[in-house]
């Protein structure tokens, strides 16, 4: 299920409210947007582009040099574990470090989702 928000001026009303109040650093355009929390360190930024049916989809994800690292992490690891094929332990722990690194990934992209959309729903009012 994607996690949508209607294109009115309602929302950007919202979304602009959220730069300005401090909450959040960013930018906001015609058809898309990116946030990352202020007061809160992290790497998660919060990215929304406008559908053709007029809603905004919002993604979180990692900034983009990190996101970059990641991506080149996780497939030195899987190349890495192919490349040594005859040590089946070595596939099974390079496995398990991916399936880690995806779990927390998962959890830390939703965490920073729900503290958008508490933030939004307070701009919102």
């Amino acid at each position: 299920m994607k996690t949508t928000l209607p294109n009115n001026l309602k929302t950007r009303a919202a979304l602009s409210n959220m730069i300005e109040s401090g909450y959040y650093s960013g930018f906001i355009k015609m058809n898309a947007f990116e946030m990352s929390e202020k007061k809160i360190v992290n790497n998660f930024s919060v990215k929304g582009r406008l559908e053709s049916d007029d809603r905004f989809v919002v993604k979180a994800g990692y900034c983009a040099p990190l996101n970059f690292l990641y991506k080149i992490g996780l497939a030195s690891i899987i190349f890495i574990s192919l490349y040594m094929y005859w040590h089946w332990i070595s596939l099974l722990i390079s496995i398990t470090i991916c399936a880690i690194f995806l779990t927390i990934y998962r959890m830390r992209c939703s965490k920073e989702m729900d503290r958008f959309f508490e933030v939004y729903v307070r701009c919102k009012i």
